[in-house]
Protein backbone atom coordinates (compact mmCIF):
# COMPACT_ATOMS: atom_id res chain seq x y z
CA UNK A 1 0.00 0.00 0.00
CA UNK A 2 2.83 2.10 -0.60
CA UNK A 3 1.60 5.66 -1.11
CA UNK A 4 -1.59 5.50 0.27
CA UNK A 5 -2.63 7.17 3.43
CA UNK A 6 -3.95 5.20 6.51
CA UNK A 7 -6.48 7.72 6.89
CA UNK A 8 -8.63 6.93 4.02
CA UNK A 9 -12.21 5.97 4.23
CA UNK A 10 -13.70 2.89 2.71
CA UNK A 11 -15.15 5.02 -0.14
CA UNK A 12 -11.50 6.86 -0.36
CA UNK A 13 -9.35 3.51 -0.60
CA UNK A 14 -11.97 2.12 -3.51
CA UNK A 15 -11.10 5.20 -5.24
CA UNK A 16 -7.09 4.84 -4.13
CA UNK A 17 -7.22 1.70 -5.82
CA UNK A 18 -9.49 2.04 -8.63
CA UNK A 19 -7.10 5.22 -9.93
CA UNK A 20 -4.21 3.30 -9.00
CA UNK A 21 -5.91 0.36 -11.42
CA UNK A 22 -5.95 2.93 -14.23
CA UNK A 23 -9.80 2.50 -14.09
CA UNK A 24 -12.65 4.71 -14.47
CA UNK A 25 -15.97 4.79 -12.29
CA UNK A 26 -17.76 3.26 -15.34
CA UNK A 27 -15.73 0.78 -16.39
CA UNK A 28 -15.03 -0.35 -12.07
CA UNK A 29 -18.79 0.08 -11.29
CA UNK A 30 -20.03 -2.79 -14.92
CA UNK A 31 -17.25 -4.79 -13.29
CA UNK A 32 -19.15 -5.30 -10.09
CA UNK A 33 -22.56 -4.76 -11.77
CA UNK A 34 -23.46 -1.38 -10.56
CA UNK A 35 -23.43 1.90 -12.12
CA UNK A 36 -21.04 4.80 -12.38
CA UNK A 37 -23.64 6.90 -9.76
CA UNK A 38 -23.51 4.46 -8.05
CA UNK A 39 -19.75 4.33 -7.74
CA UNK A 40 -19.06 7.77 -7.33
CA UNK A 41 -21.65 7.90 -4.29
CA UNK A 42 -19.83 5.23 -2.59
CA UNK A 43 -16.41 7.03 -3.20
CA UNK A 44 -17.60 10.23 -1.68
CA UNK A 45 -19.02 8.42 0.92
CA UNK A 46 -22.87 9.47 0.37
CA UNK A 47 -23.69 6.23 0.48
CA UNK A 48 -22.55 2.69 2.80
CA UNK A 49 -21.33 -0.22 1.03
CA UNK A 50 -24.11 -2.69 2.98
CA UNK A 51 -23.56 -5.89 1.28
CA UNK A 52 -20.68 -7.99 1.95
CA UNK A 53 -20.99 -9.39 -1.93
CA UNK A 54 -20.42 -6.20 -3.16
CA UNK A 55 -17.34 -5.41 -1.22
CA UNK A 56 -15.42 -8.84 -2.27
CA UNK A 57 -16.46 -7.69 -5.46
CA UNK A 58 -14.75 -4.10 -5.38
CA UNK A 59 -11.67 -6.24 -3.62
CA UNK A 60 -11.22 -9.03 -6.25
CA UNK A 61 -11.61 -6.55 -9.33
CA UNK A 62 -9.19 -4.38 -7.53
CA UNK A 63 -7.20 -7.32 -6.94
CA UNK A 64 -6.68 -6.23 -3.10
CA UNK A 65 -8.36 -7.10 -0.38
CA UNK A 66 -7.11 -4.37 2.12
CA UNK A 67 -8.69 -2.20 -0.54
CA UNK A 68 -12.22 -2.40 1.75
CA UNK A 69 -10.56 -3.14 5.21
CA UNK A 70 -10.93 -0.67 8.14
CA UNK A 71 -8.40 2.49 8.45
CA UNK A 72 -8.84 1.29 11.66
CA UNK A 73 -7.13 -1.92 11.74
CA UNK A 74 -3.41 -1.51 10.86
CA UNK A 75 -2.54 -4.27 8.33
CA UNK A 76 1.21 -6.54 10.06
CA UNK A 77 4.04 -6.18 7.78
CA UNK A 78 6.24 -8.25 9.64
CA UNK A 79 10.12 -8.06 8.95
CA UNK A 80 11.23 -6.35 5.86
CA UNK A 81 11.45 -9.93 4.05
CA UNK A 82 8.53 -11.36 5.10
CA UNK A 83 5.45 -10.97 2.70
CA UNK A 84 2.72 -8.77 3.94
CA UNK A 85 -0.21 -10.15 6.15
CA UNK A 86 -2.87 -8.90 4.30
CA UNK A 87 -5.80 -7.24 6.19
CA UNK A 88 -8.76 -8.79 7.31
CA UNK A 89 -11.96 -8.12 5.04
CA UNK A 90 -14.23 -4.84 6.63
CA UNK A 91 -17.00 -5.81 8.44
CA UNK A 92 -19.40 -2.99 9.83
CA UNK A 93 -19.78 -2.74 13.05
Amino acid sequence: MRGMPNTLTIGERVAWYRRRRGLSQEVLAGLVGRTADWLGKIENNRIEMDRLSVIKSLADVLDSHSATSSPNRPCSTGPPTAAPTPCPPYAPP
